[in-house]
């Protein structure tokens, strides 16, 4: 999972489900808003290692992975980039198994 912050600034446009974002190299990207998460004053996008993610100008396109996406964003211009590889893990709780109850019959209607 590889996390990239940047400033509310970056993003282009937006649509109900997805985010325009422009690069400090000058590539533009969709990204899910799934992915992205709202700080302060910037976002955290994360994206994950297996999928892949498409960089475009008006000439070229690029497909990435998201260590490619990240490196497309760490420029020292660019105030906040951060690289974290870190897996996601999700809590599941045991299976619950329903337990035997004995009801006492003066007790029941």
């Amino acid at each position: 999972m590889t996390k990239i912050i940047f400033e509310k600034s970056k993003i282009i446009t937006e649509t109900k489900k997805a985010a325009l974002i422009k690069t400090p190299s000058l590539y533009k990207l969709w990204l899910p808003k799934s992915l992205i998460k709202r700080k302060m004053w910037f976002l955290e996008a994360f994206l994950p290692s297996d999928m892949k993610f498409k960089l475009f100008t008006q000439n070229s396109e690029l497909i990435c992975t998201s260590k490619e996406v990240w490196g497309a964003f760490n420029d020292s211009d660019f105030a906040a980039t951060h690289h974290k590889d870190e897996e996601v893990i999700y809590h599941k709780p045991k299976k619950m198994t329903p337990k035997k109850v004995q009801v006492d019959d003066s007790l029941k209607r």
